[in-house]
C-alpha cells in the first residue's frame, strides 16, 4: 500500500480535478463570454473580431472567477441548498477555491487590458463588484439582486466596447437588467430554506413572499413595457415585436402567474428553467429585428 509520501507530486487526482471543473461551471462562465460576443452581435457586426476575442475570453474567466468565489463564501448555505457542489462534497478546500478564483480574476482583467482602456476599467470594475457581491451583498435584501443584474447587463456592454458600438449595446443591456433582477429574486424565494439556515438575509427572508413577488412581478412588468419601445421608435422592426411578445413577455406573465399560484421550490425551480429559455428567445428576437 503506497504511503502518503508517495502521493505527493503526483499531482491532482480525479476528484479533484473534476471538482475544479465544477467549481468554475463551464458551462456558465461559456454563457458569460457568449453574452459579451451577443453584445457585440447586437450592435450590428462582430467587427474588429481580435478585440472581441479578448473580450469574450475575459468575460469566460471573470464568470469563473466569479463562480469560484462564490462557492468560497456560499459553503454554509450550498452544504443545505446545494451540497453536491465541490467544497461541501469535499472535492475542492476552500483555501483552494479562493487561490483559483485570484489566479481568474488577474487573468480576465489582464486579457481585458489588452483590448482598450475601457475595457480594462469595466473588467476590473467587475471584478470588484463580483467579489464584493460574494462576500458581502449577497446576504442584502436589495443590493444583492440589484448587482447581478447589473454585470450581466454589463457583460453586454462589454461587447459593445470590444467593437467600439457602445450605444447599439445599451437596448440588450437594459433588457437584461430587469430580466435578471425579477429572477433572482425568484431565485431567492426558491432557497430561503438553505438562506435562513445559513444567515442570510435576502429580500424574501426579510420582507416575505408576497412582497419579493411583487418585486419580481414590478421587474418583469417594466421588461415587458421596454419591450415594446424599441419598436414603437422604429429601432427594431416587426418581425422583433411579435416574436418578443409571443416568446417571451407572454412567457414572463406566465411565470408571474405560476409563481402566485405555486411559491414552493420545485415549481419556482422549474419556472427558472423555462426563464432561461425565455432569455434566449428574447437574444434571437432582436437579432431577427436587426434584419
Amino acid at each position: 500500500m503506497p504511503s502518503q509520501s508517495d502521493n505527493k507530486g503526483k499531482g491532482l487526482s480525479k476528484k479533484e480535478i473534476k471538482g475544479f471543473i465544477n467549481l468554475i461551471r463551464p458551462h456558465n462562465a461559456a454563457i458569460g463570454g457568449f453574452s459579451v460576443f451577443i453584445g457585440a452581435f447586437l450592435t450590428g457586426s462582430i467587427e474588429p473580431v481580435y478585440p472581441l476575442i479578448a473580450a469574450c475570453v475575459s468575460g469566460l474567466l471573470l464568470t469563473a472567477a466569479a463562480n469560484t468565489i462564490n462557492d468560497f463564501y456560499d459553503v454554509e448555505s450550498d452544504r443545505i441548498n446545494k451540497p453536491e457542489r465541490p467544497i461541501p462534497a469535499g472535492q475542492v478546500t476552500r483555501s483552494s477555491a479562493r487561490k483559483t478564483a485570484m489566479i481568474l480574476y488577474i487573468s480576465g482583467i489582464a486579457v481585458g487590458a489588452l483590448i482598450n482602456q475601457t475595457a480594462l476599467i469595466l473588467a476590473t470594475i467587475a471584478s470588484i463588484l463580483t467579489y464584493a457581491y460574494s462576500a458581502r451583498l449577497k446576504s442584502t435584501s436589495f443590493w444583492g439582486n440589484f448587482l447581478v443584474a447589473l454585470l450581466t447587463s454589463l457583460a453586454f456592454i462589454y461587447g459593445g466596447v470590444a467593437v467600439g458600438r457602445v450605444k447599439e449595446s445599451l437596448i440588450p443591456a437594459l433588457f437584461s437588467f430587469f430580466f435578471h433582477f425579477g429572477r433572482e429574486v425568484l431565485k431567492d424565494i426558491q432557497d430561503m430554506e438553505g438562506d435562513s439556515k445559513s444567515g442570510l438575509r435576502t429580500f424574501p427572508l426579510r420582507y416575505g413572499i408576497e412582497p419579493s413577488l411583487k418585486l419580481a412581478g414590478f421587474s418583469f412588468g417594466l421588461l415587458i413595457i421596454l419591450t415594446f419601445l424599441p419598436f414603437l421608435y422604429e429601432i427594431y422592426n416587426l418581425i422583433y415585436f411579435i416574436v418578443v411578445l409571443l416568446g417571451v413577455d407572454l412567457l414572463l406573465v406566465y411565470t408571474m402567474i405560476s409563481a402566485r399560484r405555486n411559491s414552493g421550490s420545485a415549481n419556482l425551480k422549474r419556472l427558472n428553467t423555462l426563464l432561461k429559455f425565455d432569455m434566449l428567445v428574447g437574444l434571437f428576437s432582436m437579432y431577427l429585428g436587426m434584419a
